[in-house]
């Protein structure tokens, strides 16, 4: 910002030159303040930027590593509740099978049963049969 007027009262004292020379001071004054205090709040915002910036990049860092830790439980978790899973599953199967199993033998059991029934009544008849043909022919 330029002082762009000197009041009268200096200038008539001081005279148009030497204002002119003391507004180009000033000015030129004012603007190297200006660049000092720039320089010092663009340092400090960049300090601070840097700082938030590594603050963030910490939070990151430790949110990544939460992520991981509970990713790594759920993993565990769920490999046991696979393994629970696959467990009861073969219990299952292999009840399946011993049930499947004793159907099947109760199933030949008694096939072999009505298969002895059926052999007993083919040889009563072929008995009476035969005791039949030879009384015939006798």
């Amino acid at each position: 910002m330029a002082i762009i007027a000197m009041p009268d009262i200096i200038q008539e004292r001081l005279g148009s030159d030497v204002t002119t020379a003391l507004m180009d001071v000033m000015n030129m004054a004012m603007e190297e303040e200006r660049r000092i205090i720039q320089t010092l709040v663009e340092g400090r915002y960049e300090r601070r930027l840097s700082e938030e910036i590594s603050g963030i990049r910490e939070y990151i860092a430790e949110m990544r590593a939460e992520i991981r830790e509970e990713m790594a439980d759920m993993r565990a978790e769920f490999r046991e509740r696979i393994a629970a899973l696959e467990s009861e599953l073969r219990q299952e199967m292999a009840q399946m099978e011993a049930h499947l199993l004793a159907e099947i033998a109760r199933r030949h059991s008694e096939l072999i049963r009505w298969m002895f029934i059926f052999w007993i009544g083919q040889f009563v008849s072929m008995a009476a049969l035969v005791i039949a043909l030879a009384q015939i022919l006798r």
